[in-house]
């Protein structure tokens, strides 16, 4: 797969998938697994988010884990520091 390879040789700070699907696929789990907002699980040393769809096929789509997200991010940029 090739976002592992990148996540291997990149190794962000953060990454932020756009719906459950996605990340169900990358973690190999059923969606019912999957909740919105931090994941318990890192990638190395990258942090995992999983946000709402932005698809207009969503019909409930929450900003409140994209909220979650620029927070943090902002949060650590400006600090320099790993994210929490």
């Amino acid at each position: 797969m090739r976002l592992r390879a990148v996540m291997k040789t990149r190794s962000p700070r953060l990454l932020a998938f756009n719906g459950k699907t996605a990340a169900a696929r990358y973690f190999d789990v059923p969606t019912v697994q999957i909740n919105y907002g931090r994941q318990p699980d890192t990638i190395g040393r990258t942090a995992v988010y999983v946000c709402a769809s932005t698809s207009p096929a969503n019909g409930h789509w929450s900003g409140q884990a994209w909220e979650g997200l620029a927070r943090i991010s902002k949060q650590s940029r400006a600090s320099d520091v790993p994210l929490p």
